[in-house]
């Protein structure tokens, strides 16, 4: 799973909505909504701004996270622990 999946399903749980009643909000397949908490589908920006109004997260960390999802696991730990000390999560 991606750390971009992992972080917007647990804030979907969080606020307590499904898949599909969030591809509702966003206008987009529940699948696909599947696909991107797996980590096997990279949603376009549109599709993840959406998605951070609709679960309340800032956009840049959703975009940031998608970067690091898609850096080499060599430097993405180092990414991710400089970005959780910047964003203070």
């Amino acid at each position: 799973m991606s750390e971009l999946g992992k972080l917007i399903q647990r804030q979907r749980n969080n606020v307590g909505i499904s898949q599909e009643a969030l591809a509702k909000l966003v206008d987009y397949g529940r699948q696909n909504i599947s696909s991107i908490e797996s980590g096997n589908l990279s949603p376009s920006d549109d599709v993840l701004a959406r998605i951070a109004s609709e679960l309340e997260i800032p956009f840049e960390r959703l975009q940031a996270l998608k970067i690091i999802d898609k850096t080499p696991p060599e430097i993405q730990s180092w990414l991710f622990e400089e970005l959780k000390a910047r964003l203070g999560s």
